[in-house]
Protein backbone atom coordinates (compact mmCIF):
# COMPACT_ATOMS: atom_id res chain seq x y z
CA UNK A 1 0.00 0.00 0.00
CA UNK A 2 1.35 3.40 -1.00
CA UNK A 3 1.13 5.92 1.84
CA UNK A 4 2.00 9.07 -0.05
CA UNK A 5 0.92 12.53 1.13
CA UNK A 6 -1.30 12.96 -1.91
CA UNK A 7 -3.54 10.13 -0.71
CA UNK A 8 -7.01 11.72 -0.07
CA UNK A 9 -7.77 9.30 2.78
CA UNK A 10 -4.78 10.54 4.77
CA UNK A 11 -5.86 14.16 4.23
CA UNK A 12 -9.42 13.34 5.31
CA UNK A 13 -8.24 11.59 8.47
CA UNK A 14 -5.94 14.53 9.23
CA UNK A 15 -8.77 17.03 8.86
CA UNK A 16 -11.07 14.96 11.08
CA UNK A 17 -8.38 14.64 13.75
CA UNK A 18 -7.74 18.40 13.56
CA UNK A 19 -11.41 19.29 14.10
CA UNK A 20 -11.86 16.76 16.89
CA UNK A 21 -8.76 18.14 18.64
CA UNK A 22 -9.95 21.72 18.12
CA UNK A 23 -13.40 20.90 19.52
CA UNK A 24 -11.85 19.16 22.53
CA UNK A 25 -9.55 22.08 23.31
CA UNK A 26 -12.31 24.67 23.07
CA UNK A 27 -14.91 22.62 24.93
CA UNK A 28 -14.08 24.32 28.26
CA UNK A 29 -15.49 27.61 26.95
CA UNK A 30 -18.72 25.84 25.95
CA UNK A 31 -19.55 25.16 29.61
CA UNK A 32 -20.11 28.89 30.25
CA UNK A 33 -22.47 29.33 27.29
CA UNK A 34 -26.22 28.81 27.19
CA UNK A 35 -27.25 25.43 25.73
CA UNK A 36 -27.92 25.03 22.02
CA UNK A 37 -27.90 22.67 19.06
CA UNK A 38 -24.69 21.01 17.92
CA UNK A 39 -22.49 23.00 15.58
CA UNK A 40 -20.66 21.60 12.59
CA UNK A 41 -17.16 22.83 11.75
CA UNK A 42 -17.14 25.91 9.48
CA UNK A 43 -20.92 25.97 8.84
CA UNK A 44 -22.06 25.95 12.46
CA UNK A 45 -25.79 25.52 13.14
CA UNK A 46 -26.92 26.72 9.71
CA UNK A 47 -28.13 23.28 8.50
CA UNK A 48 -30.48 23.09 11.50
CA UNK A 49 -32.07 26.50 10.78
CA UNK A 50 -33.66 25.86 7.39
CA UNK A 51 -33.24 28.00 4.32
CA UNK A 52 -36.08 30.50 4.02
CA UNK A 53 -37.89 31.58 7.21
CA UNK A 54 -35.65 31.45 10.27
CA UNK A 55 -38.41 32.23 12.79
CA UNK A 56 -39.92 28.74 13.02
CA UNK A 57 -36.60 26.88 13.57
CA UNK A 58 -35.63 29.44 16.22
CA UNK A 59 -39.00 28.97 17.94
CA UNK A 60 -38.45 25.19 18.00
CA UNK A 61 -34.95 25.68 19.44
CA UNK A 62 -36.37 28.02 22.10
CA UNK A 63 -38.91 25.37 23.07
CA UNK A 64 -36.13 22.81 23.39
CA UNK A 65 -33.31 24.87 24.98
CA UNK A 66 -35.16 27.69 26.76
CA UNK A 67 -35.43 31.45 26.27
CA UNK A 68 -31.66 31.95 25.99
CA UNK A 69 -29.66 29.61 23.74
CA UNK A 70 -26.54 29.53 21.58
CA UNK A 71 -26.33 28.93 17.84
CA UNK A 72 -23.45 29.27 15.41
CA UNK A 73 -23.90 31.17 12.15
CA UNK A 74 -20.92 29.83 10.31
CA UNK A 75 -18.06 30.24 12.76
CA UNK A 76 -19.72 33.14 14.65
CA UNK A 77 -21.28 32.35 18.01
CA UNK A 78 -24.70 33.99 18.50
CA UNK A 79 -26.68 34.08 21.74
CA UNK A 80 -30.42 34.13 20.95
CA UNK A 81 -32.92 35.75 23.33
CA UNK A 82 -36.54 34.64 23.01
CA UNK A 83 -39.38 36.06 25.07
CA UNK A 84 -40.39 39.50 26.23
CA UNK A 85 -39.05 39.19 29.79
CA UNK A 86 -35.60 38.00 28.70
CA UNK A 87 -35.27 40.67 26.02
CA UNK A 88 -36.49 43.37 28.42
CA UNK A 89 -33.93 42.31 31.04
CA UNK A 90 -31.13 42.34 28.48
CA UNK A 91 -31.86 45.51 26.53
CA UNK A 92 -33.53 47.70 29.16
CA UNK A 93 -32.20 46.67 32.56
CA UNK A 94 -28.70 45.83 31.21
CA UNK A 95 -28.57 48.23 28.27
CA UNK A 96 -24.88 49.12 28.69
CA UNK A 97 -23.82 45.48 28.43
CA UNK A 98 -25.94 44.74 25.34
CA UNK A 99 -25.65 48.05 23.48
CA UNK A 100 -23.28 46.93 20.68
CA UNK A 101 -24.03 44.41 17.93
CA UNK A 102 -21.41 43.05 15.54
CA UNK A 103 -21.96 43.00 11.79
CA UNK A 104 -22.30 39.28 11.02
CA UNK A 105 -22.18 38.56 7.30
CA UNK A 106 -24.31 35.38 7.46
CA UNK A 107 -26.91 37.13 9.62
CA UNK A 108 -27.11 39.97 7.07
CA UNK A 109 -27.81 37.40 4.34
CA UNK A 110 -30.46 35.58 6.39
CA UNK A 111 -32.30 38.74 7.49
CA UNK A 112 -31.90 40.61 4.21
CA UNK A 113 -30.15 43.46 6.04
CA UNK A 114 -33.05 44.16 8.42
CA UNK A 115 -32.17 44.60 12.07
CA UNK A 116 -28.68 45.91 11.41
CA UNK A 117 -27.62 48.49 13.96
CA UNK A 118 -27.33 52.02 12.59
CA UNK A 119 -24.23 53.88 13.72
Amino acid sequence: MDASISNPQIWLIGIIVFFLTYNYLTKESWKRLPPGPPALPLIGSLPFLGSSDIREPLRKLANKYGDVFTIYLGTKRVIVLDGYDVIYDAFVKNAQVFSGRPNIFTLTIITGGYGKAKI
